[in-house]
């Protein structure tokens, strides 16, 4: 039963998220840990008459590299990478870890030396897909290490991914063909509004809107599962007091119990229960850190508990997600910065957003 949910997980994310066609080329790539499911994509590729090409990531090996590597051996990258990203029609990132404490101890400045020598594949990369010359999408694939950093059984976090992907359903293709249809009516209502003011017991928070736009992630945008609203508001916008009732992670450290005030735009006080200097690192890394880069609503109604993996957290229908520094390019934000700090909080009991005097949001759900 298990290997045919992940025949159905692997067909949902070839042919709908990335509409894979005969002849295609398909660039799948994980790490060791997510080979079991490698191998279903690879043999579902082969049945839609596409090329796949795989590429394996050991972290075991990248650990060696950042603890004995020099400058320029951090710092290069092959060029056979950069030369398969520009000839691909599509790539799959699966998203699961063999071990997740595994760069812990890494020098920080080893890591960003290593960055900056991804720069030349990762500027090709991100320019075939704004020109739509290359599909992307990040899929995440359940390993042991990912359901033991949740202190859940592998079986547990399993069911949780093929639950939010909707992959239990006879037909889940169609139901992700139907939140696409309803994402895409929200954000051209959503799009037309000036200002919102977000409030619960915790959140009096007001922003801008004007001249931005909202986005939606359905499963073909960049990340699966599926299920939320993104817009960045302008960037001086921003007044008022927010709390985070859930854990954020910078560098791999642990963020606990948020707290931020802003007015016109910039954070004027940031307090953290747990994991104060993790957050004034972040804040200190530019000028741009200290302002909002992006907000989204989570809308993903088959998510029912929280993971502690953001990537599927910020998906739970109700939840907010208050992105700093760097903005969400796609939708109009103007943000600059080196860092990003995803902040996430429930937003679904005694909640209400309203948009140029009228209530388009409460509980948890769109009332437009």
């Amino acid at each position: 039963m298990l290997d045919y949910k992940l025949k159905k997980y692997a067909e949902l994310l070839l042919k709908y998220s990335l509409k894979i066609k005969s002849k295609e080329k398909l660039i799948i790539k994980g790490e060791l840990a997510t080979l079991h499911m490698i191998r279903v994509v690879y043999k579902v590729a082969l049945e839609l008459g596409a090329f796949p090409e795989i590429q394996i990531i050991d972290t075991r090996t990248e650990e060696i590299l950042f603890r004995n590597g020099n400058t320029d051996q951090l710092k290069y990258i092959p060029e056979h990478l950069v030369k398969s990203v520009e000839d691909a029609d599509a790539m799959l990132s699966l998203l699961g870890d063999t071990n997740t404490s595994i760069f812990d101890n890494i020098d920080n400045n080893k890591i960003d030396l290593a960055l900056q020598g991804y720069y030349s594949y990762s500027k090709v990369f991100t320019e075939r897909i704004r020109a739509k010359k290359l599909r992307w999408i990040q899929a995440i694939c359940p390993t042991e290490a990912n359901a033991q950093e949740l202190k859940m059984s592998y079986s547990d976090y399993e069911n949780l991914i093929y639950a939010a992907s909707y992959i239990n359903l006879e037909h889940p293709i169609n139901k992700w063909v139907e939140i696409h249809r309803e994402q895409e009516r929200l954000i051209k209502v959503l799009s037309a509004k000036r200002k919102i003011k977000l409030s619960t017991n915790n959140i009096d928070l007001k922003m801008g809107l004007e001249g931005r736009k909202w986005k939606h992630c359905s499963g073909q945008q960049q990340m699966f599962p599926g299920g939320e609203l993104s817009c960045a508001p302008v960037e001086t916008s921003v007044d008022g007091y927010i709390e985070f009732n859930q854990p954020a992670f910078f560098n791999g450290n642990r963020i606990e119990g948020v707290k931020l005030r802003f007015e016109n735009g910039h954070i004027t006080e940031a307090k953290a229960d747990y994991g104060q200097s993790y957050l004034d690192e972040f804040l200190s890394i530019d000028k741009g850190a200290s302002f909002v880069g992006g907000i989204s609503f989570g809308t993903n109604t088959s998510l029912k508990h929280y993971s502690l993996n953001q990537t599927i957290d910020e998906k739970i229908a109700g939840n907010l997600q208050i992105i700093l520094g760097r903005s969400i390019d796609h939708v109009g934000g103007k943000n600059k910065s080196a860092g990003q700090l995803k902040l996430l909080t429930s937003f679904s009991k005694n909640s209400s957003v309203y948009s140029d005097g009228r209530l388009i949001f409460s509980n948890g759900r769109f009332l437009i």
